[in-house]
């Protein structure tokens, strides 16, 4: 459900808008439509996994002047 909410308030994130995902090493395979979305430059998130227990993905939207 992560990527579906994503996508839904996405159009509402003001640029510098902080998403975070929990567990996101842990359950990779429900996380990995989420993944690829948030890592691919396009979307306009910068994003990084943080090594916590289970891993914690913080993603900034930043999307270019363009699709803003």
């Amino acid at each position: 459900m992560a990527l579906p909410t994503l996508k839904i308030i996405q159009p509402r994130l003001r640029r510098g808008a902080v998403v975070i995902a929990d567990n996101v090493v842990m359950s990779n395979i429900l996380y990995k439509e989420f993944l690829t979305y948030v890592r691919s430059p396009e979307n306009g998130f910068k994003t990084i996994t943080v090594p916590y227990s289970g891993g914690l993905e913080v993603s900034v939207y930043l999307p270019d002047d363009r699709s803003e």
